[in-house]
Parts: structure tokens; sequence; C-alpha cells
């Protein structure tokens, strides 16, 4: 009976030494084959935007059709080349140049001319210039032909008194043209009265 015993607590040890020899095996097996997987971020590469701008110059020939207002400094150094007066100026007034989308051309001046033609004498005249004929851009030219003038003065007055008479005008100002810029509401045309460069500054 002892001897039985004896042998179940013998065969007992050998078991739970060989669980424990189990699990410690099977433990470290299982630390020694851990593996960590790190998930690297993923990269993306943009690319910068690139906008391309395009600069188109202005079309200075399709610019110029319509109808164009001369500045009053401009109008007041044609009327200085034209009238034999020294110290003239416009009172009153304007001229306007009209070009056509067919090549047409045309323009008016309406104007009060004032000044002195002696010492204590001041005198008005209401002066008319028409023109009519074609243009053209020919580069960077505006080539004007007028075919047609007529000019004349409605009133002269000396000292405020209507006079009799018609104001003498040697010389009937036209634009010849000349060299030119065009934009939206400025034109610039550099002509001449025969002697000298005029610049004729006009807007609409």
């Amino acid at each position: 009976m002892r001897h039985v015993h004896r042998l179940l607590t013998a065969v007992v040890g050998v078991v739970v030494l060989a669980t424990i020899g189990a699990c410690g095996s099977s433990s470290d097996t299982a630390a020694g084959s851990s593996t960590t997987t790190v998930d690297e971020p993923a990269t993306t590469t943009t690319e910068p935007e690139v906008t391309t701008t395009t600069t188109v110059p202005p079309d200075d020939e399709a610019c110029l059709p319509g109808r164009w207002t001369m500045k009053q400094d401009s109008l007041d150094l044609l009327v200085a080349s034209a009238v034999p007066f020294g110290g003239s100026s416009v009172s009153s007034g304007g001229w306007v140049l009209d070009l056509g989308e067919d090549g047409a051309a045309s323009s008016e001046a309406k104007f009060t001319l004032a000044f002195a033609p002696a010492p204590d004498t001041n005198a008005e005249a209401d002066v008319f210039w028409n023109h009519s004929g074609t243009w053209q851009a020919d580069g960077d030219e505006l080539v004007l032909e007028m075919s047609q003038t007529e000019a004349g003065t409605t009133d002269f007055r000396m000292n405020g008194f209507s006079a009799p008479g018609a104001f003498p005008i040697d010389g009937v100002a036209g634009i010849q043209g000349g060299p030119y810029t065009c934009e939206a509401n400025a034109l610039r045309v550099t002509t001449t009265n025969g002697t000298q460069p005029l610049e004729m500054l006009f807007e609409r």
C-alpha cells in the first residue's frame, strides 16, 4: 500500500513538472516569435499649380472708330496756331471728331474765340470749322484726308457790341493726322500746323 502511494506521488510529480515545463516552453516560444509591424505614413506629393497669364496688346486701330471730343487745352493750342491774333483763347464751345467704321471722317468745331485785337479792346467771334473726308490707320499713323471744308463766323463782337463785317480768318485749322495712340477713352494725335508739331488730345 505504501508502495502504491509512493508510486502515485512520483507520477503526479512528473506530470506537474512536465506541465510546468510545457507552459514555460510555450511562453518562451511565443515571446521569441512575437513580431511588431509599424505602418509608415503614406507620402503624398502635391505639384504646385502653374498659372499662365497672357497679355494681349491693345488693338489701337480697333479703338479708333467713334466720336471723340477734343480737350480744351488742345483746342486752345490749335486755334492759337490758326488765328492771327496773340492771346486768343476759346471761351466756350468745342471740337468733335467722328471716325466711322466705314472709313468716313468728319469734324465739327463750333466755339467762341476771345482775343484782344488792340489795346483796351476785347473782341469775340463765334466761329465754325467743318471738315469731311476719310480716315485710315497706317501702322502707328492716323491718316486723315479732309476733302471738304467749310468755315465762317456767325457773329463778331467788339467790347460787347456786334460789329459789322466778317471776322477775318486767314486759315482754317484742321486735323491732318499723324502718329497716334488710342485707348478706350483717350486718343492722342501728334499733328502739325505746318511749322511745329501739335499734340491733340481727345476723349469720349
